[in-house]
């Protein structure tokens, strides 16, 4: 952990913009624990206020738009913010988010929550689609980077194609994505994750990666992995990094904790759990 003494201007601070899980393995409530396992200063906006454990969400409800445009106003009207990450969205929420967004001079990922693990559905593609080219680096699974791309996934090679199409639609014409992460976990977790990185260099020529990972086998999916991925990449952003380092590190950081989840009573799926 880093140590800042009484010096708070050195300290990063993150701001996440998502949902609250009351299980405490996704959302916000793993966003703030990430981003203080990784020494920086974590705020929150709630964007929708869930009913869920580790294994099912039960309901999904948005904030008020008059709500959430005040979170982010007092907290934007004082802080400085190294980095933004942002999760579940409500179509209501989304011109408050692009007029806020609009005014933002920090790197900005956004996971793009379409639908939980257990099937519930959170927003549509489409509406999803106009905060992309306001955000600089955006993390899709496969059945998101499908919709996002309307290409169908089933290899490597797609996912690749599909990093690129993505890249390209949403960085022309003044966009301000640099970059898009496929997680590719959805074609065989038994294999681990291939990740395909594409992005954009000083020339605005598309440069793509591939992050391989080979996660020891668990006895449990575990919770929460995608807001994990994207809320690391955030913290070591605001910390210094360049996207691919922290892309590197944050799967490195997931490998660790996977192999320390726990699985709460009562639940079929694991939790990530911050024990010092």
């Amino acid at each position: 952990m880093l140590n800042y003494g009484s010096n708070c201007s050195m300290l990063p601070l993150c701001l996440t913009i998502a949902g609250s899980d009351p299980a405490g393995g996704a959302g916000i409530q793993l966003d703030l624990a990430v981003f203080r396992s990784l020494g920086v200063y974590g705020m929150s906006v709630i964007s929708v206020i869930t009913a869920q454990t580790a294994s099912r969400v039960y309901s999904a409800s948005p904030v008020s738009n008059e709500q959430f445009s005040r979170q982010l106003q007092c907290l934007s009207s004082q802080y400085q913010f190294s980095a933004i990450k942002i999760g579940i969205l409500d179509p209501e929420l989304i011109e408050t988010l692009k007029n806020f967004l609009s005014q933002a001079s920090c790197p900005v990922i956004l996971d793009p929550v379409l639908k939980s693990s257990s099937g519930h559905v959170f927003l549509d593609a489409g509406r999803f689609s106009e905060v992309i080219p306001l955000v600089t680096l955006i993390t899709p699974n496969v059945p998101e980077a499908e919709l996002l791309s309307s290409k169908s996934i089933s290899s490597l090679s797609d996912m690749i194609t599909a990093s690129e199409l993505i890249l390209s639609c949403y960085s022309s014409n003044g966009g301000a994505l640099k970059g898009v992460l496929v997680k590719g976990s959805h074609l065989g977790k038994e294999k681990g994750a291939s990740d395909v990185f594409s992005w954009l260099d000083e020339s605005g020529d598309v440069v793509t990666e591939i992050f391989s990972t080979c996660y020891k086998e668990l006895q449990w999916e575990v919770h929460g992995t995608g807001c994990f991925l994207s809320s690391a990449i955030t913290a070591l952003v605001a910390n210094g990094a360049d996207f691919s380092r922290a892309i590197k590190e944050s799967k490195e950081l997931i490998e660790s904790y996977l192999a320390k989840s726990v699985r709460l009573p009562g639940d079929k799926s694991g939790v990530f759990v911050f024990f010092d």
